[in-house]
């Protein structure tokens, strides 16, 4: 090295005694020393990384590729150095960013805030409409209770007057019939599981088709088979059909439940309730509610 001369406009190495580059032709009077090789900043490269992972996976990463990547284009900048992969880092990283805050905005500005209702003044048909017509997530549950009538109101996991945003839910409770009702003295009781009239297990919003005790019942459960119809001209996000089995003594032993979703208007659900207690000593059962929104 010490019998070149090094080239400062393209570090072409040259005869000690040479006056003029025999690359670029640039005068070799000024002894220069040569551009020293610059080195790719480790932060910049793991921002990069971290960015393009982050846009790839919905903007996990997103947030310290960003950091990393300014953090490695300030250190550039001090030595007087070009980042690409800290510029490269920045951009990338920002892009999921933006859309998760504008998808945020978006959900703060279209979320819709519902006054409760005081659900003790409904009937459960009303109850279920107001959830309907206020795109509410209601869900309805029965328990026993010594002090409500059966199909009473017994509470509601939000109170009234409260707010609720479109994203929460509210569970509404109702009271089913007491264990130790039984039977009026002079109804015989059936030795075989019996339904209730069609009748009675339909409203305006559903139709119970059929319902029976499913072939596929055993020791250990037991199944209502049935079809319910939704009579309204809109899809529902939610159903739910609930039954109560009793002995020949007219004591409630069980409850049998089935859910389902999405069921077009007009259209036909065959629901299959499973009965997981008392289902040895099932002499009789009845619907207790079809709810859905």
């Amino acid at each position: 090295m010490d019998n070149k001369k090094i080239c400062g406009k393209c570090n072409t190495e040259n005869d000690i005694n040479s006056k003029f580059c025999i690359k670029c032709g640039n005068s070799l009077n000024t002894t220069v020393t040569p551009k020293p090789i610059k080195k790719n900043n480790s932060l910049s490269i793991a921002g990069f990384i971290c960015s393009l992972v982050g846009l790839l996976t919905c903007g996990i990463t997103s947030l310290i590729g960003l950091i990393l990547s300014i953090i490695g284009i300030s250190s550039s900048k001090k030595n007087g150095e070009k980042d690409p992969f800290a510029l490269a880092g920045i951009i990338i990283s920002v892009i999921p960013l933006v859309i998760l805050i504008f998808l945020l905005v978006i959900g703060i500005l279209t979320s819709k805030d519902v006054k409760v209702a005081d659900f003790s003044t409904m009937s459960k048909e009303e109850a279920v409409k107001w959830c309907d017509n206020n795109d509410a997530d209601c869900y309805f549950y029965e328990e026993y209770s010594d002090t409500v009538e059966e199909g009473g109101f017994i509470r509601q996991s939000k109170s009234a007057g409260s707010k609720m945003s479109s994203y929460e839910s509210i569970d509404i409770y109702y009271s089913k019939v007491k264990k130790d009702q039984t039977t009026p003295e002079n109804s015989p009781a059936p030795t075989t599981p019996t339904e209730t009239p069609k009748t009675q297990n339909s409203n305006e919003k559903f139709s119970l088709v059929e319902d029976h005790i499913s072939s596929e019942s055993n020791n250990f459960s037991a199944y209502i088979e049935g079809k319910i119809t939704n009579n309204s001209d809109k899809e529902l996000s939610y159903i739910q059909v609930t039954y109560s089995i009793y002995d020949a003594e007219g004591n409630t032993i069980g409850t049998c439940l089935d859910n389902e979703n999405n069921i077009d208007a007009h259209g036909t659900w065959k629901f299959n309730a499973i009965c997981t207690s008392g289902v040895q000593n099932i002499a009789r059962y009845e619907l207790k509610g079809i709810t859905g929104w």
